[in-house]
């Protein structure tokens, strides 16, 4: 069996904002039920991070196969001492 790891060679983020930590963890948990748990958040490095990337279209799908190229429709992060 052969396996081949071949990462992108690029990642196109649209929109990218900082937010305090309090403030993202508060836009992770909008909508939400209040016994309920929030969207996930992620946690590298002292960032806190929220992400979506852009999937199903088959024109995005073709890029990322020839080019190698992702789209995300946000990346969200907080590096803040204060919480």
């Amino acid at each position: 069996m052969k396996m081949t790891y071949e990462p992108p060679s690029e990642i196109v983020i649209h929109i990218l904002a900082e937010y305090s930590v309090r403030n993202l963890a508060r836009f992770g948990s909008h909508n939400y039920e209040m016994s309920a748990f929030g969207k996930e958040l992620y946690w590298a490095n002292e960032i806190l991070l929220d992400y979506k990337p852009l999937s199903g279209a088959e024109l995005l799908i073709e890029e990322f196969i020839k080019e190698g190229r992702m789209h995300w429709e946000y990346v969200l992060w907080a590096k803040d001492a204060e919480v």
